[in-house]
């Protein structure tokens, strides 16, 4: 490894570790308490430093806003089963709602960052429905997709069902999430 790529991985590094470090302050302590130097100084670093990577704290709350969202709406692969389409899906959104459980801590700081970046933007704009909506698509078997008792579109109802369970699960202290599912 020459050293322009071994100082490009080390720096690499030391972005993670901050934005790791910034996402922990954040749901220990509240996005109002962040600041440049309270993780300067939990980092055991110089702000110098961090103005380095970073332009301003604003900056890393994107970053971090940015980084999280990626990977919100990464699910686990479902193998499929011979079982019945509809029990199928119903067992495909019960594993999908699962892990939206075990990342509850992910879904809350996107909607806190998300509120403080987009403030005026609706909470769907926030946890956008088109990533969930394409998986369901991709994951759900066709004839399950086009069910409904009323002609409306089942595809977008699980979709907003999953939001609206994903939202309530990230602002809930300790959400009894068997009751909500």
């Amino acid at each position: 490894m020459d050293q322009t790529a071994y100082f490009e991985q080390m720096r690499q590094k030391r972005r993670s570790e901050i934005l790791e470090t910034a996402r922990r302050m954040i749901l220990d302590q509240g996005l109002f308490s962040f600041s440049m130097q309270g993780l300067a100084q939990t980092l055991d670093v110089s702000t110098v430093t961090l103005y380095k990577y970073y332009k301003n704290s604003t900056a890393i709350i994107e970053d971090l806003y940015q980084t999280t969202t990626g990977t919100l709406f990464q699910f686990p692969d479902l193998f499929p089963t011979q079982k019945k389409p509809k029990d199928l899906a119903l067992e495909r959104i019960s594993l999908i709602l699962d892990d939206m459980i075990c990342r509850r801590e992910d879904f809350r700081l996107v909607m806190t960052l998300g509120l403080y970046i987009y403030p005026s933007d609706s909470v769907t704009e926030i946890l956008p429905a088109a990533p969930l909506k394409q998986y369901l698509q991709e994951t759900l078997p066709p004839e399950v997709c086009a069910l409904s008792h009323d002609g409306s579109d089942f595809l977008s109802f699980a979709t907003h069902a999953c939001l609206a369970f994903m939202q309530s699960v990230a602002t809930q202290n300790k959400p009894n999430t068997k009751q909500m599912k």
